[in-house]
């Protein structure tokens, strides 16, 4: 559910959820009665995306600085 969260854009976290939720509803994703997730398994769930968002970072970063790990293997 929030992998579409962009932590960038200047709308807090919270906000962005509450509008997820409700396009999930309006769109016929979730329904009367569905569950939604804890809040313990949306904060894993943005910690896997920055954490995979850092990694990709550091490759960007890695490859700018001419340090391609993936060149420099034998």
């Amino acid at each position: 559910m929030i992998s579409h969260l962009y932590l960038r854009s200047g709308v807090p976290v919270y906000w962005q959820i509450v509008e997820l939720v409700k396009a999930a509803v309006a769109g016929g994703e979730l329904r009367d009665g569905d569950l939604l997730p804890s809040v313990r398994v949306l904060a894993e769930e943005l910690t896997d995306i920055l954490a995979g968002r850092i990694t990709v970072f550091k490759q960007k970063q890695s490859k700018r600085n001419g340090n391609d790990e993936n060149t420099n293997k034998p």
